[in-house]
């Protein structure tokens, strides 16, 4: 493992989350799934509120953002693992597979924790990059030959059109940066892997609306989660 620090809802059909939004379609489930995953309202919840404001402006995030996450992940790094399971990574394979992003290339993980799904990206990519706000996190990760990067993600040390695939799970969305990385014909797929109770979470419809209208996508559920894959269509 080596670690570098970086400077530098459901519907059927076709339809458009605003007039310069993704297209978005429903995929039915392969399997039974809970409509949407029970639990108490995470409305005030501090990452949800959070997660709602930089989903709107990245440049409503900030640097004590970025301090009191960090401080909050660093302290639950020792246990991080704890939280994996089949049922939430379901939504992650699910949508390997059927978002299509295809085998093989180049992936960024943004917010690999400790690395619960690093594996699973390892198998299916060539080659993962896995970038973590949390040295405490990082630290924590234990797949081999891991390609580690320590650094904020809404400055990602990584080049202008260098990655097939980036890959967000249970972590806020900095679209412009997401867009910056990802080569012209690329994906991104994001995982709420307890659905509408993973503290930090948008909609589908809300990642689409930020994302624009030169991406097209497809979301589901499966196991425990929710996920979105949008795939660059038009970047001109």
């Amino acid at each position: 493992m080596h670690v570098s620090s970086g400077e530098g809802l459901e519907d059927s059909g076709d339809q458009t989350s605003a007039n310069v939004g993704a297209q978005l379609r429903w995929l039915e489930p392969l399997s039974t799934v809970p409509s949407e995953t029970s639990g108490p309202s995470l409305r005030e919840h501090p990452m949800r509120v959070l997660s709602a404001r930089v989903g709107r402006s990245e440049k409503l995030w900030s640097i004590r953002d970025a301090q009191r996450v960090r401080e909050n992940f660093d302290a639950l790094a020792p246990v991080w693992a704890e939280r994996a399971s089949a049922e939430r990574e379901a939504s992650l394979v699910d949508g390997l597979t059927r978002g299509r992003p295809g085998r093989g290339g180049t992936a960024l993980e943004v917010g690999c924790g400790s690395g619960n799904h690093t594996q699973a990206l390892s198998d299916y990519c060539n080659e993962v990059v896995s970038v973590d706000l949390s040295l405490e996190m990082l630290r924590h990760v234990a797949v081999e030959r891991s390609n580690l990067v320590l650094c904020d993600a809404s400055a990602l040390p990584i080049r202008d059109s260098s990655v097939d695939l980036v890959v967000v799970v249970n972590m806020f969305l900095f679209s412009s940066e997401y867009r910056r990385v990802l080569r012209s014909d690329g994906y991104i797929l994001f995982v709420s892997s307890l659905a509408e109770q993973t503290p930090i979470y948008l909609s589908p419809q809300d990642v689409a609306r930020s994302l624009g209208s030169e991406f097209s996508g497809v979301y589901s559920r499966a196991g425990s989660g929710l996920w979105s894959c949008f795939h660059r269509v038009d970047s001109d």
